[in-house]
């Protein structure tokens, strides 16, 4: 796949989410928007995929995944799910749409990945350091990682606390 291509799609995917965005929460459709725990597990499943995917492509060839906006393809799902919350919200015409536990759970989530990040990114530094690493692929290497975390960690609390 071309670049152009890949910019053509992400493009075209993203204007259709947002249309529906604005759309679907003010339309009929809207009372079937609710959080439930299928969707919350479903997001941090899909955070963690997206994740591992864009962090191992990251590492084989991130030359390719810069040049080509591959990262962009591969964080789209993700973010897809992430719009349907925000139309959730929108519908639900309030600003809590996760219970107690939930959020406990994403706090969770987000001090494991927090505390993984830092670890990582000082190995990413001294790969970097080293000359093993260019200085393009930081970004990408902290955002596919903390997703990747905070997603499985937040699963992990989910099921387990």
């Amino acid at each position: 796949m071309e670049e152009k291509t890949i910019k053509i799609i992400l493009i075209v995917v993203i204007l259709a989410a947002v249309i529906a965005a604005i759309i679907i929460p003010r339309s009929g459709l809207r009372k079937y928007l609710r959080m439930n725990e299928t969707l919350f597990v479903t997001t941090n499943v899909l955070g963690t995929i997206c994740g591992l995917a864009g962090l191992v492509l990251s590492i084989i060839m991130p030359a390719t995944v810069i040049r080509l906006h591959l990262w962009e393809l591969i964080i789209l799902p993700f973010a897809l799910i992430y719009m349907y919350w925000l139309m959730i919200a929108d519908a639900q015409k309030k600003e809590q749409v996760l219970d107690e536990k939930q959020e406990f759970n994403m706090s969770g989530g987000a001090v494991v990945s927090w505390c993984v990040s830092i670890v990582f990114m000082g190995l990413v530094f001294s790969q970097y350091q080293n000359g093993n690493l260019s200085g393009g692929v930081w970004f990408l290497l902290f955002f596919f990682q903390t997703l990747t975390v905070f997603s499985a960690a937040t699963l992990y609390f989910y099921k387990y606390k």
